[in-house]
């Protein structure tokens, strides 16, 4: 069978939440299209926009790929997690021999030494690349109103899961007694209980761009202090706006430094959350935390232009 090396597929077997970004992502960067089923992502050069969720199809994708010749790129956002002895076993096997083709890329955005590796993560296989959430970001109108006559003190936005940390959210919403709001689809009635019952706005719904950052405009703080340590294209697109974050400070994303990104302790209380933000908010105008994004995101995006570029060969 003869090798076309220009011809790139991106497969994802899902297209919900961050995966619908990363699968447009991959094809923009590669010129790639989509695999319209896993049979599409076979005797081709195969990228996995979210290889989390997708382990199954890896396997048999990626050795009948490498063994003749095309390449496999799987970008993971959580690598560093802790696998089951067996499963961690069969990763360590097989990633072993697939990297001996010298045609498998394994990235991930998360930072070695800078995340909370467990004992049996898979993350030393894999190679940093720029989160396509950030590198990827396009340019949008920047508030004008930079941080002033804000109509909502705190903000919980995105599709609204047990992830989100709904419940901490409530708690600091209530003990502050802040005008807070909820932007985007509630996975289920528990979560949306209890939002109403701290009294924050509520947008049930998935919500287009523009509705999107109309409301980070509209707000003080965004919330994004996540149950899980990984990515989050909220606090890309908020800090762009000038509109401060909070994200604990031991998350990945705190690598970054960030100026606009308010590293709350994880020992704090819940009702000492806000006055730490507000006395940080205090000193860090609006216009410097968009020049400093601006800066970052430029810097990751010219590496990942490198990158590809090395991947494409």
């Amino acid at each position: 069978m003869s090798v076309n090396g220009n011809v790139w597929v991106v497969f994802d077997s899902r297209n919900d939440g961050h995966r619908s970004g990363y699968i447009e992502y991959f094809k923009s960067r590669f010129n790639a299209r989509g695999a319209k089923s896993i049979f599409d992502a076979f005797f081709k050069n195969t990228i996995f926009s979210t290889l989390d969720g997708n382990e199954k199809y890896f396997f048999p994708i990626a050795i009948i790929n490498l063994l003749f010749g095309f390449k496999v790129v799987a970008f993971s956002i959580r690598p560093h997690d802790k696998r089951g002895w067996f499963t961690y076993i069969i990763w360590k096997l097989s990633l072993t021999v697939l990297a001996k083709s010298g045609k498998l890329y394994m990235i991930t955005p998360v930072v070695k030494g800078n995340h909370k590796k467990s004992c049996r993560s898979i993350i030393s296989y894999f190679d940093y690349y720029p989160d396509p959430e950030l590198s990827g970001l396009g340019q949008v109108e920047v508030d004008k109103r930079l941080g002033v006559n804000k109509d909502f003190d705190l903000t919980i936005i995105g599709e609204i899961k047990e992830n989100k940390n709904v419940e901490l959210f409530c708690n600091i919403t209530k003990s502050a007694k802040l005008k807070s709001g909820s932007v985007g689809r509630i996975a289920n009635p528990i979560l949306e209980t209890k939002l109403i019952n701290a009294k924050s706005t509520i947008i049930n719904k998935r919500v287009e761009l523009s509705v999107l950052y109309d409301h980070i405009r509209r707000t003080k703080v965004v919330f994004c202090l996540y149950i899980k340590d990984q990515s989050s294209g909220i606090v890309f697109k908020s800090l762009q706006q000038g509109t401060p974050v909070l994200i604990w400070e031991d998350s990945f994303i705190s690598t970054f430094d960030f100026k606009g990104a308010i590293k709350v302790p994880r020992n704090l209380f819940y009702s000492e959350i806000i006055p730490f933000a507000e006395e940080y908010i205090k000193n860090i105008p609006s216009s410097e935390i968009v020049r400093d994004f601006e800066i970052k995101s430029q810097n990751q995006r010219l590496l990942s232009i490198e990158i590809d570029l090395r991947i494409k060969g």
